[in-house]
């Protein structure tokens, strides 16, 4: 079952984005056995854009920051293995 939510972006670093539940309620979160999950960013004008995953989640529902994995820094690796993704 998939559940959307909205998150806003507490803190970036080199590898990871903290990420705090947005709506529909403070407490919006990803759960333990969430791995993978991923957050997109969806601009204006565009296509959603991955922009983490989720690496561990803990228990939920929590209103503390949440760390995922940048990708941005993975895109390299990522077109490696998956040779037909769109520029």
């Amino acid at each position: 079952r998939m559940t959307l939510g909205q998150v806003k972006i507490k803190q970036v670093k080199a590898s990871t984005v903290s990420v705090v539940g947005y709506a529909p309620y403070t407490n919006t979160s990803a759960c333990l056995y969430d791995s993978g999950a991923p957050y997109f960013t969806t601009p204006s004008a565009g296509q959603p854009l991955l922009v983490s995953v989720e690496s561990d989640g803990p228990n939920c529902p929590h209103t503390t920051a949440e760390t995922t994995s940048r990708v941005d820094i993975l895109v390299a690796w990522i077109r490696s293995v998956v040779t037909d993704l769109p520029a």
